[in-house]
């Protein structure tokens, strides 16, 4: 099995990789605000960008250059940004989940 792992992780890109790992922080961040009663984006493609406090430029530019594919597809494309306080701007037309304190 350890070399099934072995051979997988190699064909994972570099993009890949890296987005598996901002993928693992997105989950503590999502539960993390739904605890909270943060709002949360309802709907559309999510691309994330790495943190600043673990800069990776060009797994940056590799998912922008992944939203503007995205984009032009036509999907709703949020931006999230690992480990900001307000990590996403929905871009107008997408839907916001807000809590009931909120609403």
């Amino acid at each position: 099995m350890t070399d099934e792992v072995s051979e997988y992780g190699a064909l994972l890109s570099t993009q890949e990789r890296g987005n598996l790992h901002l993928a693992s922080r997105w989950i503590s961040e999502l539960i993390a605000r739904i605890e909270a009663d943060k709002p949360i984006p309802e709907s559309g493609t999510i691309v994330f960008l790495p943190p600043d406090d673990e800069p990776n430029p060009e797994l940056a530019a590799a998912n922008l250059r992944m939203a503007e594919e995205f984009a032009a597809e036509g999907r709703n494309v949020i931006l999230w940004t690992i480990g900001k306080e307000e990590p996403f701007d929905s871009p107008a037309g997408v839907p916001v989940l807000t809590t009931a304190s909120e609403a």
